[in-house]
């Protein structure tokens, strides 16, 4: 490549970077906490293994404080690399949604740079490296797992990362070190990263199999084995102390555990509906277009294997790339087709369609004129799709032409113009009056002393918070849960402050609370996939409402609709005769 060219070729791929950076960093932290991010982000505040359920109990609840100190090396559903992260973030900046979604952007935005380096070194041809770079900063797919704190986006960046050192071994044996670094840090991710060793062997048994005898190989491996050793330790010391591992382990070998009762997210389903979901989801959470587009390339690619099979030439970049799709589709028939998990699947399909491209980059001079056209008309696409998924207040039309499922999956309904209330209003005191915790939760009081929050220098005040609980789990997890159990504030639902009422109607003054707070869901408010009942809940907002107490704040959602109207008062609300 002259350097003329290598010039224009750099100047393409940072500006496909800066595509990519866009989509994924732009209004980071408009989404609601929603999904099973604020479950990671909530304990990687303190590196805190505990849940706030019944039905999913963690080591810091089994055992008499203090807790042995091989709780503290992984979580019981999780290994601890993505809690890590959060939690030094978390030491330096504000626990907010945009922090907390900072370090998967980017990874996400080293993970399109990542398969524009690996289609480089499968096909030696740059166009098509970059074509793949930008379908990659633009898929709907990859920004999603980008903008949100789920460990799949740091799973396919450490996945492709072990990849591409995997690849560069073939002329220096040090990668080697570098690829089973990388592979162990993906396992200390989630376990998944697994599927990249079958991976990496099959591409070493292609290409280069004299590699086996290589002494760096097994040094690699060796190290990754050791970044993994914390949870390993931790699984064993599990098993030693209940008689079964963490919930993954557990579940993988169908072993007894007593302490989980109910698992969400286990119940996947028969293997048949597995398979038959599988490109339902895919084809529901992606463009028509990208769909199309992965079919065709998907024919081109086993016809162009059949094709060199028969021939007698070399196939091996085909046979484990078809591999590789192979792999992951196992992977995620066993794991379940959700929308998470089906992201990992998406590099190896953008890989596929790079090796379409280089057909078009052949002597032919018309195919080499359409390359660029075929690749902007549809990386123009991809982009219009993907900001009406995530950034439009409602996409233009209700067609999956115009939008993804995803959008779905990462929603902006209002639930963060309460978090910003609460930061105004409650985040600059702290707590005058704390509710002690129960005999099992004496740990919590350990937790809320080190101030993870920060708040610790602001002024005391006697607030009571108390929330209608129509609101969807995850919101109030993050909202309420993390300055209930963090910072002390007491917080409690309609429900029970109506029955500490009924028993004593003057308790809350008696405790010597001065300012009383409750957060009243309306009928537009969105509840999302976990909703919450309340026997009280409707006729005490009722009751607000005939007795003409009026909300101090009125908080909205992107269309201007109230969707919680926040009341204040100084002598407790009045009730009911």
């Amino acid at each position: 490549m002259t350097a003329k060219k290598l010039r224009l070729s750099l100047i393409v791929l940072i500006s496909i970077l800066i595509v990519s950076g866009f989509f994924l960093f732009y209004r980071l932290g408009r989404a609601d906490p929603l999904t099973d991010e604020i479950q990671i982000a909530f304990r990687s505040i303190g590196w805190l293994d505990f849940l706030g359920t019944s039905y999913q109990t963690t080591p810091l609840e089994w055992f008499r404080p203090p807790a042995p100190n091989w709780v503290h090396l992984s979580f019981h559903d999780h290994p601890p690399l993505t809690f890590l992260l959060e939690h030094i973030i978390f030491n330096f900046a504000p626990d907010s949604l945009f922090w907390l979604r900072l370090p998967f952007a980017i990874f996400g935005l080293a993970t399109v740079w990542l398969i524009y380096l690996i289609a480089k070194k499968l096909f030696n041809n740059n166009q098509a490296a970059l074509a793949a770079a930008l379908i990659a900063a633009t898929d709907s797919y990859l920004i999603w797992i980008g903008r949100i704190g789920l460990q799949e986006g740091i799973v396919i960046f450490f996945s492709l990362l072990a990849l591409f050192y995997l690849m560069k071994a073939k002329d220096n044996d040090t990668n080697f070190i570098y690829f089973g670094l990388a592979l162990g840090l993906g396992l200390l991710t989630k376990y998944t990263a697994a599927i990249i060793l079958p991976i990496g062997l099959i591409y070493i048994w292609l290409n280069f199999p004299e590699k086996f005898k290589n002494k760096k190989l097994y040094l690699g491996l060796l190290a990754g084995l050791i970044i993994f050793s914390p949870v390993i330790f931790y699984n064993l010391q599990m098993f030693k102390a209940v008689g079964h591992f963490d919930v993954q382990l557990a579940t993988l070998f169908r072993q007894a555990a007593p302490q989980w009762p109910v698992l969400l997210g286990k119940n996947i389903g028969p293997l048949p509906e597995r398979i038959m979901n599988f490109y339902p989801a895919l084809i529901a959470n992606s463009s028509p277009v990208f769909i199309f587009f992965y079919f065709a390339s998907l024919i081109f690619l086993i016809y162009s294997l059949v094709k060199k099979i028969i021939r007698q030439a070399d196939f091996k970049l085909e046979a484990w790339l078809l591999a590789c799709l192979i792999l992951y589709h196992l992977l995620i028939v066993v794991i379940g087709p959700s929308q998470r998990f089906l992201a990992m699947i998406i590099p190896i399909i953008i890989l596929i369609f790079a090796y379409s491209l280089t057909y078009f980059d052949q002597k032919n001079k018309i195919l080499r004129l359409t390359f660029l056209p075929l690749v902007i008309l549809f990386t123009a696409y991809e982009a219009f799709f993907s900001w009406q998924t995530f950034q439009t207040v409602a996409p233009m039309a209700d067609s999956p032409w115009v939008y993804s499922n995803l959008r779905n999956e990462s929603p902006a309904l209002g639930y963060n113009s309460l978090e910003a209330y609460l930061k105004k209003t409650i985040d600059v005191a702290r707590p005058a009056i704390v509710f002690p915790t129960g005999d099992n939760l004496q740990f919590i009081n350990d937790y809320r002393q080190q101030d993870f929050r920060r708040i610790g220098k602001n002024p005391k005040q006697a607030i009571l918070l108390v929330f209608d609980p129509r609101m969807d789990n995850y919101a109030k997890f993050w909202i309420f849960g993390r300055r209930y159990y963090y910072d002390g504030w007491p917080i409690i639902s309609v429900d029970e402050y109506l029955a500490a009422k009924k028993d004593d109607p003057k308790f809350f003054n008696e405790q010597g609370f001065k300012k009383f707070y409750y957060f009243a869901a309306t009928e537009n408010i969105n509840i999302g996939s976990s909703p919450t009942l309340s026997e009280n809940a409707e006729s005490f907002n009722d009751f607000l409402d005939k007795s003409k107490v009026k909300p101090v704040e009125n908080l909205t959602d992107a269309f201007g609709k109230i969707i919680i109207q926040v009341f204040y008062s100084e002598k407790d609300f009045p009730l009911s005769k």
